[in-house]
């Protein structure tokens, strides 16, 4: 995990700390030194063992990256002969980015008579010598070490430092002459050591080998760092010390972080300290504990968020080098307070950062501090994407302060915009929609937001690398309303003020847009703005006649609501829902509203017919130069529409057609075309119509037919119509099975009749049907071809007579109902004559077939 302008203690202030420092030390002859910079474990020193289980990664680490992992273990091991262990030092810094277990834990040998080997549980690994473990099957995990004789392992000395879950940290191992051990550990992988444990050993005096075991489950295959390995005499300090950071732990006093330990007189000598504007501190104290720490205090206070800088010169460390220069640090006083909700605000998400347009190439998420005086300390709070939690580290955010979330992988990357805090496996935002919240360490939720790519206005923006961002951070709630994309020429602005930013008061309290029927159980009413659904607003509904609500979903966005009914909403009715006690997010408390809505009854074949076709609009001979279907009511009743489908089409929402009504259906994109036109309903994924014909099916939402249309260019029967401008219109609309029979060319100026009834229509009678022709397929099957569509439903009530003796099954029509194929029970005789009787067919305008 990686954190950028982290504090280092106290939990009331917040220090910023700008002085960049680095550690110079002389190094004695080692006997074995590599940081992996020259990329390369195979030379100066040579490592052995499962090396192609390891690699040196892009930050020169030496990382385990088994990417087949098999084996529970993988072992370094490089030769490091040592013949006498007295007065020797070894470091080396170890990062393990998962909590630790019996079953996921590294062994560091310091020494080893030998080439160390794999091992089980807290069992030898085969050599004699001593190790450190880092990880273990308990909750206060710390580093501990042990002697290993060759066949068991003995515990020798524990350490403070927790490292139960990820850590990254730097150790320090000393042995004097005596055997008498020593181990400091700096928890921020830095070089400011202190002991943690100590002890007198002396079995093993000499070593020939230094090595690392890792053991591991396959999800923590390529989790385990090493760097910085050193071991020989021990390292001396000619290097005097430098300040770390300044600390206010109060309004009169501030605490000095050096990067070592400081001498106790140098560092107690008051007037070796101080801040502009202030005469020098009353006193300054070195800690019992911490030697790199001095407590200052001076007589006057500070102002609250203000910076100050603190001057430090003359302190010498404990090896007596002393600072040749002045030191500095910033600091400020800062009241650290507990959060309430929306205290501190998600202001801007990058989800998807490809192409880059100016923004590094990683995801980030953005918090923003909205309080004017608070502090607060990010340690132990909870980021949630989605259902995935994440702890954040201690990291205190200032009054008006940004800081960005992203991957501990990628937080360098954005180093240079302002402070950073790195995830260790930082969730992967999704681009379309994601859903985000931040809760403080007890649970309570501090802000959340479930954020869209809807959002973005642009289709260049919503591509990617152009980030969204907050617009009024004191509207109390996270909708769509208060987001835009960004406008800053980078593609967004992590940690600075947002592009959109505005604190225009919003005055106009919203209105409840239109109520729909999404079923008899269920009511969707729309806003024309996000409502507060958790401050200002106490909803009420109510819905007359004799009828209630007992439940309301709201939509991500709060710009709409379903209401479940107390009772089923009965056909065919028109009701009144109440909508009052609603407000926005800015308090504006909406009008009381009553909408009214009609429930109407769900078809049944018979009930709907398509009517009219516009496959074909180019050239405009009158109608809009847009597809449509005309749909005819041929009930008495009130009909829902509600999941009608043509083809592919669906109506996602409520749609009426009143009885012995029309209905003009066309795509979403076609309003404008039609404006002006009566009863239009737009169509999610309205079928294109093939200019040339195609099948047209009309379903309801359960997927039962209530029309069929197989249409053909034919069926205009008029080369000059059939080339475009022109609609196809039934004849008789009662005549449901009529097929090409029943379709002409509309005879309209306007080119058709959409929205009323059709130009050629008819109810009159057309002459009975007979028979064209018939014959024989074979010997087994006869053809009859009629004058025009039979409906095929009367084939019930049909009797046959053949004669001489024989009779027909199997009737299989055609398309268009006009052609029959029958299978006869005995084969037929080639040269006999056949008459064939049928009673009973008819057409479909009801007509019987003469017999034959």
């Amino acid at each position: 995990m990686n954190l950028y302008f982290k504090n280092i203690r106290a939990p009331f202030i917040h220090t910023t700390v700008v002085l960049i420092f680095s550690i110079c030390t002389t190094l004695s002859l080692a006997q074995l030194s590599d940081n992996f910079n020259d990329g390369d474990y195979t030379n100066n020193p040579t490592w052995t063992g499962t090396t192609d289980n390891f690699i040196v990664n892009v930050t020169s680490e030496l990382q385990l990256n088994d990417l087949t992992p098999v084996i529970t273990q993988s072992v370094m091991n490089t030769e490091n002969a040592m013949a006498s262990l007295g007065d020797k030092e070894w470091r080396i810094l170890v990062k393990q980015s998962f909590s630790g277990s019996d079953a996921n834990q590294s062994r560091i040998y310091l020494v080893a008579n030998g080439p160390v080997a794999g091992y089980t549980g807290n069992n030898s690994a085969g050599v004699q010598g001593y190790f450190m473990k880092l990880g273990e099957g308990l909750s206060l995990d710390v580093v501990r070490f042990y002697k290993d004789d060759g066949v068991t392992t003995t515990l020798l000395g524990s350490c403070t430092t927790l490292i139960a879950n990820s850590f990254n940290i730097r150790i320090k191992v000393t042995r004097g002459n005596a055997g008498n051990w020593s181990i400091s550990i700096d928890p921020t992988a830095g070089e400011n050591f202190a002991e943690e444990s100590a002890f007198t050993e002396n079995t093993y005096t000499t070593s020939s080998h230094f090595g690392i075991v890792c053991t591991y489950t396959a999800s923590n295959a390529t989790k385990f760092f090493f760097d910085d390995i050193y071991v020989g005499n021990p390292i001396v300090d000619t290097d005097p010390p430098q300040v770390f950071s300044a600390l206010a732990t109060s309004e009169t006093t501030v605490d000095v972080l050096f990067n070592e330990p400081v001498q106790q007189a140098s560092s107690q000598i008051a007037s070796n300290y101080s801040v502009s504007g202030f005469a020098a501190p009353a006193t300054a104290t070195r800690d019992a504990s911490n030697l790199s720490l001095v407590h200052l205090v001076f007589s006057s206070t500070f102002t609250l968020n203000q910076q100050y800088t603190l001057q430090v010169s003359n302190v010498s460390d404990i090896a007596g080098n002393i600072m040749p220069a002045a030191g500095s640090a910033n600091f400020q006083w800062m009241i650290i307070g507990s959060p309430s909700y929306r205290d501190v605000l998600f202001s801007e998400i990058l989800a998807d950062p490809t192409p880059v347009v100016g923004l590094p190439d990683a995801e980030f998420v953005e918090l923003y501090n909205t309080h004017t005086t608070n502090t607060y300390d990010l340690s132990g709070w909870i980021f949630v994407n989605t259902t995935t939690e994440k702890i954040l580290p201690s990291y205190n955010l200032p009054p008006g302060g940004y800081v960005i979330l992203c991957d501990a992988n990628n937080s360098a990357l954005f180093q240079d915009y302002g402070p950073v805090i790195g995830i260790s496996g930082f969730t992967t935002l999704a681009n379309a929609t994601d859903s985000l919240t931040l809760k403080y360490s007890s649970g309570q939720i501090i802000d959340m937001v479930v954020y869209s790519d809807s959002w973005f206005a642009s289709t260049v923006k919503k591509d990617g690398g152009w980030s969204l961002e907050l617009i009024n951070p004191t509207i109390p709630c996270q909708t769509f309303g208060n987001w835009s994309e960004s406008n800053d020429p980078n593609g967004g602005t992590p940690d600075a003020v947002n592009s959109v930013f505005s604190l225009t008061p919003d005055t106009t309290a919203p209105v409840a847009m239109s109520v729909s029927v999404v079923s008899s159980t269920q009511l969707l009413v729309q806003f024309s703005e996000p409502v507060d659904t958790t401050g200002f607003s106490n909803p009420f509904w109510d819905i007359q006649p004799f009828n209630s609500t007992n439940g309301a979903i709201w939509n991500s966005t709060l710009s709409s609501v379903t209401l479940t009914t107390q009772s089923p909403l009965m056909p065919p009715n028109t009701y009144q829902l109440l909508v009052n006690g609603l407000s926005d997010c800015s308090g504006n408390l909406m009008t009381n509203t009553t909408l009214s809505f009609t429930i109407g009854f769900v078809p049944i074949p018979g009930d709907l017919i398509i009517n009219e076709l516009m496959p074909d609009p180019d050239p405009v001979i009158g109608m809009p130069n847009a597809e449509y279907v005309e749909i005819r009511n041929n009930s008495s009743n009130l009909i829902d529409m509600s999941h009608v489908k043509l083809n592919s089409g669906e109506f996602t929402s409520q749609v009426l057609i009143q009885p012995n009504g029309f209905l003009i259906v066309t795509g979403d994109g076609n309003i404008d075309a039609f404006a002006g036109f009566p009863n239009v309903a737009l169509m999610s994924s309205f079928p294109g119509l093939t200019n040339s014909g195609m099948t047209l099916e009309m379903t309801t939402g359960a997927d039962v037919q209530l029309d069929i249309v197989n249409f053909e260019l034919t069926w205009y029967q008029d080369n000059t119509k059939n080339d475009g401008g022109w609609s196809l219109e039934r004849i008789n609309p009662f005549a449901l099975c009529s097929g090409k029979y029943n379709w002409r060319a509309s005879i309209s100026n306007a080119g058709g009749t959409a929205g009323g009834e059709n130009s050629i229509y008819s109810t009159i009678p057309t002459a009975a049907p007979y028979v064209v022709n018939s014959g024989f397929l074979s010997n087994q099957e006869l053809y009859i071809n009629f004058s025009k569509s039979m409906d095929v439903n009367s084939v019930a009530d049909m009797s046959t007579t053949i004669i001489p003796f024989n009779t027909v099954s199997n009737p299989v029509w055609n398309i268009d109902k006009d052609r029959v194929v029958f299978t006869l029970a005995l084969d037929a005789i080639e040269e006999q004559s056949y008459q064939l009787d049928i009673t009973g067919l008819k057409d479909c305008e009801g007509d019987q077939a003469t017999p034959l």
